[in-house]
């Protein structure tokens, strides 16, 4: 099953790399948890500083 996972991991990533590139807003009740994917566990984006809420739960993740 590794090859599964890579394959679906791969195909989040070119989900979350298309919404960067072609600049597309993502819907406003899940845009924290998304934005919190795409900075944190995929490593998407520059380094324009996003959300508080976000940004407060990487902080925390962090420093366990």
């Amino acid at each position: 099953m590794p090859n599964l996972y890579n394959k679906r991991f791969y195909a989040y990533k070119v989900v979350f790399a298309s919404y960067y590139t072609f600049n597309l807003a993502y819907n406003p009740k899940l845009c924290a948890t998304l934005t919190f994917v795409q900075k944190f566990l995929l490593d998407i984006g520059d380094k324009v500083k996003p959300i508080t809420k976000v940004l407060s739960l990487i902080s925390n993740l962090k420093k366990l």
